[in-house]
């Protein structure tokens, strides 16, 4: 008998054993792991876009803060905060004294009654007058999409106070509504 033809009891296995049950419960294991460091990162990622988006604001509303606001300074910062607002990443809140409302006054002076049909129509028609027809077409379809009430209704869920939460969503519709009919009327 040769002794290559012997079998070694010991890299014989049994029948009935599992194969190698620690190595697949440490993929397992490692798996859950890299899941939940990837949510992690994730996770991660998202409030530092966060945190960028709200700084980006600051700075805008620090350009400001000081001084009388001729029409074009309120017309810019306008434009400034709808293309933050529309940046907005998964995660960052708006509340409503935050937003770019299309109104002459001054975000600190600002109430939700301010923002009437005549006050929102009067500031998108100094809007119309200052640029050609095209950019401001462009500008209202955007106005559109961002001040549609649908955008808003996580943003004004987080107002504790029902009657405050009203007043908004009034501004807001009052907002829609005049943006809405311009936008017919450009098309």
């Amino acid at each position: 008998m040769n002794l290559s033809d012997t079998k070694d009891p010991q890299k014989e296995k049994m029948p009935d054993e599992d194969p190698e049950p620690t190595h697949s419960m440490a993929k397992v294991q490692s798996v859950r792991i890299s899941a939940t460091q990837a949510e992690e990162v994730r996770d991660k990622e998202r409030r530092m876009k966060v945190e960028k988006w709200e700084a980006e604001k600051e700075q805008i509303e620090s350009q400001y803060l000081r001084g009388r606001w001729p029409v074009a300074t309120f017309h810019q910062r306008f434009m400034e905060l709808v293309k933050w607002f529309g940046d907005r990443p998964l995660g960052g809140n708006i509340h409503p004294t935050s937003a770019p409302w299309p109104i002459f006054r001054k975000p600190s002076l600002m109430e939700p009654e301010d923002v009437t049909t005549e006050e929102v129509e009067y500031f998108l028609l100094t809007l119309r007058n200052s640029t050609d027809r095209k950019t401001f077409a462009s500008h209202v379809k955007n106005l559109r999409i961002r001040f549609h009430p649908d955008k808003w209704q996580t943003d004004f869920l987080k107002l504790e106070d029902t009657e405050v939460r009203k007043r908004w969503e009034r501004a807001l519709l009052n907002t829609s509504q005049v943006i809405s009919v311009m936008y017919n009327e450009q098309n």
